[in-house]
């Protein structure tokens, strides 16, 4: 369904002489600052405030994905010092599950509650987790350390990528999209590096100490900053509590998506770490137990609709299933890659572990480069689509090359193939990610960030083992086939270090580590080549994801361009909302008289959905006048019932089909509650909502906020109407 959507200007006042035109917005509330159409939009974080979201972000996410590969040099020094081999996948595997299962529902909760707060809720868990790890004096405290981690991180990436949302124009998102994901993938692939100079250099517990003092300075810098809330939030109360316990986060949902994510983790993990055979009935059972779960999921999301902690109104989205397509291909060649490249200059080349990560600078810098230049040209040209099909490509070239990596490789070759594997990595990892907010209303951008995030992780984490499953088998074959006196045995228990690989060799024979160096990088090769078949996924996926110009999407409006799916969320094809105006006439001298005049129309957002099919919300804003006040100098209750009667009608006529309640109605019941004074000069935001409209009745609800549209509720109210023919008001 297309749509025809304006921005209402905020100078734009209810009075004219004229019936006047509302155009409707759907989405936020305009903002004082302009778009290229001088249209007032949202208000956007700028200047030096904006560059400390950006660096709390960004860091943040660097930390965050850091996380997740330093440990892979420190783990043997671990082991080492709390006697704990047969833990060794539980230090990855609970931050996995944790922050896997956790992930959807912290999508959900941003839908609801403010996006800052949340956040930073998350990273205090995350730090807190750190902090256990750093002092953890026994594996199982480690472990309960990295899960309490896990969940913590399971908001901080889809909360980063929502700050930024609410903080920039979609057309500039691109930018700091880039800048953000650049450097948190450089945490990811740089991990093993830092993880190793600080395991040699200092300890293993500085891995995690780390965390806390840049953790603590980038918190307080965004706690300092206000992030704008487009869709005003419900102030904190036991209300909001119950509501979104019972109604609005789909718990039950989240009991039957839990257990299915954690069981096929933890069968991949049994699985992949050798300590269960595949076909064992533990390993049978899990995924069996998964699978059954997963299903009853699936019914479950599918009957509570557009409610679910996942909504099925996603998947009906062209540009969202490509997007998942594509981060899937592209995500899977950047986790498994960061894993394996080390591997290669330590098991082939013979690099120690600060040496390899210090050859893989070339793909770092490649990478961050292209992040912020794909980002950068997608702001300035508007099209993301190109960016994302070059990232396919060059990722599959890239990683082409990479198969045709040996022991006799040239340093200059080498540096070359991960040049070209970063940049087509850096040009295309943020991109699904900007084209699923180009595609979806506002209010299904949180979740549908988590669902991006939580799909490339998992995939991440299937094809880690399916890697590692590819090359043992291979390098099994291999070693029969190139040094056929090494035990396959010993060689998959010895791991992949450089003293160990050149170990296997005996040394009265010498010449045969030729041929165990062959095999490794024979093997290696079938991990590469996967990896082209994955970056062909992401490539033919970019096709999908549409060709649209950010810079054309109004900031307001921004995410108008998405859902086609008319059941559930269709945007309800309307140019314009006609307001009859005549209460502010010159010649009508009623007690109300005043009240369009004072009020300033910020938005009008209609959207319609199976549950709500009458579903429109208008947000006015006003100046506290002496005229409106009481003897105390606050708002009037009097004035405030007046400003709400009129203001919810608005609602009204805008979901209304024409000729009917947008006409003529009368007033049946009216009641305001008030919470707080708002005293004269006050700024006041009027938000209104249509909660049912019938053939005769209707009821609208409305709360008025000081000083923003996201500030402290001071007044709310229930307005019951009904529909008393076609008579202009």
């Amino acid at each position: 369904m297309s749509t025809n959507t304006k921005t209402a200007p905020t100078s734009a006042t209810m009075a004219t002489s004229e019936p006047t035109s509302l155009p409707i917005e759907n989405g936020l509330m305009p903002t004082k600052s302009k778009t290229e159409s001088g249209n007032a939009e949202m208000h956007y974080v700028s200047g030096f405030r904006l560059f400390m979201v950006v660096a709390s972000i960004s860091l943040i996410t660097f930390l965050l994905l850091l996380d997740q590969s330093i440990l892979s040099t420190a783990i043997p020094h671990i082991t080492s010092q709390f006697h704990s081999l047969p833990d060794v996948g539980w230090y990855s595997g609970a931050y996995q599950l944790a922050a896997a299962a956790l992930q959807p529902l912290s999508g959900k909760i941003y839908t609801y509650v403010k996006i800052k707060h949340v956040f930073l809720a998350h990273f205090f868990v995350f730090e807190l987790g750190s902090l256990i790890c750093a002092v953890a004096n026994s594996s199982s405290m480690l472990i309960g350390g990295r899960a309490l981690a896990g969940l913590g991180a399971a908001g901080l990436m889809n909360g980063g990528l929502n700050i930024l949302t609410n903080s920039t124009p979609l057309e500039k998102r691109p930018l700091y999209t880039g800048i953000m994901i650049g450097i948190g993938q450089m945490g990811l692939v740089s991990g093993p590096l830092i993880g190793g100079a600080l395991t040699e250099h200092a300890t293993w517990r500085w891995c995690f100490y780390m965390n806390l003092p840049i953790g603590a300075v980038t918190a307080a810098m965004l706690a300092l900053i206000h992030i704008p809330e487009p869709n005003p939030k419900a102030p904190y109360s036991i209300a909001l509590f119950k509501d979104l316990v019972l109604h609005k986060l789909d718990l039950p949902g989240f009991a039957l998506f839990a257990p299915a994510c954690i069981m096929l983790l933890l069968a991949l993990q049994f699985g992949g770490e050798g300590s269960h055979s595949w076909d064992s009935a533990t390993i049978i059972g899990l995924f069996v137990g998964a699978g059954v779960m997963a299903i009853m999921f699936i019914v479950w999301e599918a009957r509570v609709g557009d409610k679910a902690m996942i909504p099925g109104s996603l998947f009906k989205n062209r540009i969202v299933l490509a997007c998942i397509g594509q981060t899937i291909g592209l995500g899977v060649c950047v986790f498994v890659g960061s894993l394996w490249i080390p591997t290669y200059f330590q098991s082939v080349k013979g690099a120690g572990p600060t040496q390899s990560g210090v050859n893989v600078l070339p793909q770092i810098l490649s990478q961050l480069l292209f992040a912020v230049v794909s980002g950068a040209a997608v702001s300035k040209l508007g099209f993301y689509m190109p960016w994302a099909l070059f990232s396919g490509a060059a990722t599959a070239i890239g990683n082409g090359l990479l198969s045709t990596l040996n022991q006799n490789t040239s340093t200059a070759k080498w540096i070359g193939y991960l040049i070209v594997l970063g940049a087509g990595r850096g040009a295309g990892v943020q991109m699904a990610l900007v084209a699923t907010q180009s595609a979806l209303p506002m209010r299904l951008i949180p979740v549908s960030l988590a669902l991006i995030i939580f799909v490339q992780n998992l995939a991440g984490a299937i094809f880690l083992v399916v890697a590692n499953t590819i090359f043992t088998q291979s390098l099994i074959k291999k070693l029969g086939q190139y040094a056929p006196s090494v035990s396959p045995q010993a060689a998959l228990e010895a791991g992949s270090s450089a003293d160990a690989v050149r170990k296997l060799v005996d040394p009265s024979k010498p010449w045969e580590l030729d041929g165990v160096l062959n095999a490794y990088s024979e093997s290696l090769k079938t991990i590469w080549l996967m990896l082209v078949a994955f970056a062909g996924l992401a490539f033919i996926c970019a096709f999908g994801m549409g060709w649209v110009d950010v810079r054309k999407k109004k900031s307001g409006n921004e995410e108008k361009n998405g859902s086609e799916n008319e059941e559930e969320s269709a945007v309800r094809e309307k140019d314009e909302l006609e307001v009859s105006q005549t209460a502010a006439d010159e010649g009508y001298t009623g007690h109300d008289a005043m009240i369009p005049k004072i009020l300033s129309l910020e938005s009008v957002t209609v959207e319609s959905s199976k549950e709500h099919p009458h579903n429109a919300r208008t947000v006015f804003s006003f100046e506290v006048t002496e005229e409106l006040c009481n003897m105390t100098g606050n708002l009037h209750g009097g004035a405030v019932a007046l400003i709400f009667d009129m203001t919810t009608s608005t609602a009204l006529m805008a979901a209304s089909s024409e000729g009917f309640w947008d006409t003529g109605h009368v007033s049946r019941t009216l009641n305001c509650t008030y919470l707080r004074p708002a005293p004269v000069g006050t700024k006041v935001f009027v938000e209104n909502q249509v909660v049912h409209m019938g053939k005769r009745l209707a009821q609208t609800t409305g709360v008025m906020r000081i000083g923003s549209p996201d500030g402290k509720v001071c007044y709310t109210c229930e307005h019951g109407k009904a529909a008393v023919g076609s008579f202009s008001l």
